[in-house]
């Protein structure tokens, strides 16, 4: 095996796993995150901040 075939593997591999998220991990994450991003509408009623919860929800995804 030379080096161009060991390389086209390796490229032949990085094209399927980009295929591979762009079609079936990426479209789940926005899924995810359109679910969650619906899930924040309730308010602490007397502060009208965010719930704890979701605020630490929130930090830890770096927000």
């Amino acid at each position: 095996m030379d080096i161009q075939q060991v390389k086209r593997n390796i490229y032949r591999q990085y094209v399927n796993l980009k295929k591979g998220y762009e079609e079936i991990v990426k479209p789940e994450l926005l899924n995810q995150e359109a679910s969650e991003m619906s899930s924040v509408t309730s308010y602490d009623e007397d502060s009208y901040e965010l719930t704890t919860q979701q605020r630490i929800k929130w930090r830890s995804k770096g927000y």
